[in-house]
């Protein structure tokens, strides 16, 4: 019987589940600031002996063009992966950390990575290149790579499951990051993010997509390039604008800045969910996830209000586990609710990588 633990990594925060071919075991969580991230949980760590032969997957945010199936992360995989730092400064650093740690503790376990970009290498030409000159594009790997997509892949799993007639799905994951992700047939065809995790939506501390002109006014002004990476990826977003990334206090709060910041999460989102709707030419299903999006019936409610055009109202929907529909009404598509579960997705990856 085989022994895997999934290992995911996020910006603040490290979860873990382990799996059998049997059945799922124990899991738990740990939340991390900058000074102890890469560290090893003494739970993981106590649940088997050092001689227990085990698996471990990890959640490694950014594969670049190189690693887009689950992959065996040997010293030199993992320094490749050091690479693509800079493209996800807030989670890769973290997760390549950890790997290292428990290479160190437990030199027996054989370490696989599962990349959030591999989803995305679906996406067409079209809308992976940027119109730049594509001798720079090309040369440098400048594209849209697209992010959160174990996330989406669960969503795009279950949504196939409740509705597979559903032909043009978009997933809106939300969460201290977010994206909006256009499935056609459900494989990725559009994704919010691009090159970095920071375009797109606006998020807890991230910017979202701004113009370069912005970028070039702050680089003029005595900006270095590590201070704007700064600004863009940890000042920013909901935190630039309001003081605090956490989206609960703000809609809690009654203040000016609160309700502009909210305002702007709420237009952006609805914004790029159009443009995903326009990419797949129609819409048979939308899709809210992440930790915002299926839980808070507030920011859902916002958001379909900016989407009236599409035929949505506003239909309040019990929010019941592990998913539901919580919208059919005057619009010919319907709106879910659904919570992902990345790391059974990361598992079932590594399974279909094993049989197939």
């Amino acid at each position: 019987m085989e022994l895997v633990l999934v290992i995911n990594v996020g910006s603040t925060s490290l979860k873990w589940r382990w799996f059998t071919d049997e059945s799922e075991g124990r899991s738990g969580s740990v939340s991390f600031d900058g000074k102890n991230s890469g560290e090893v949980p003494a739970e993981i760590l106590r649940e088997v002996t050092e001689e227990t032969e085990v698996i471990v997957l990890h959640r490694i945010v950014h594969g670049g063009m190189e690693f887009r199936e689950v992959t065996e992360l040997t010293l030199e995989v993992v320094e490749r992966l050091w690479a693509l730092v800079k493209l996800a400064p807030l989670h890769q650093p973290p997760a390549l950390r950890l790997v290292t740690k428990l290479q160190q503790l437990r030199p027996k376990w054989r370490h696989y990575g599962v990349f959030d970009t591999a989803f995305h290498a679906t996406l067409p030409e079209s809308r992976y290149l940027y119109p730049l000159p594509l001798p720079i594009s090309r040369s440098l790997h400048i594209r849209r790579y697209g992010f959160h997509g174990i996330s989406h892949g669960s969503v795009a799993k279950k949504i196939s499951e409740f509705q597979p007639e559903a032909t043009r799905v978009v997933s809106v994951h939300l969460g201290g990051g977010g994206s909006v992700c256009g499935l056609q047939e459900f494989k990725s065809v559009y994704v919010s993010m691009g090159l970095t995790p920071e375009e797109g939506l606006i998020m807890a501390t991230r910017s979202g997509t701004i113009p370069a002109g912005v970028v070039l006014a702050l680089l003029r002004n005595g900006y270095s390039v590590e201070d704007v990476e700064s600004v863009l990826n940890r000042k920013s977003g909901l935190a630039g604008l309001a003081g605090t990334g956490d989206l609960a206090r703000l809609l809690a709060r009654n203040d000016e800045s609160a309700r502009l910041a909210i305002a702007m999460y709420v237009e952006r989102a609805a914004a790029e969910i159009a443009k995903a709707v326009v990419a797949l030419g129609g819409l048979d299903a939308l899709v809210f996830t992440g930790k915002i999006g299926w839980r808070s019936e507030v920011i859902r409610q916002k958001v379909l209000q900016k989407l009236r055009i599409f035929g949505f109202q506003n239909a309040p929907g019990k929010l019941v586990r592990p998913g539901v529909r919580v919208q059919q009404d005057g619009s010919k598509s319907t709106v879910w609710a659904l919570e992902p579960d990345e790391e059974k997705e990361m598992y079932a990856l590594y399974r279909r990588k094993l049989f197939f």
